[in-house]
């Protein structure tokens, strides 16, 4: 459980900046 909840804390912040570029791009 803990290994899944540090992976979607790690996922979540690296996915943000991806759809903020591309309404950027």
């Amino acid at each position: 459980m803990k290994n899944s909840s540090v992976g979607q804390l790690s996922f979540l912040p690296g996915l943000m900046p991806r759809m903020f570029l591309i309404r950027l791009g």
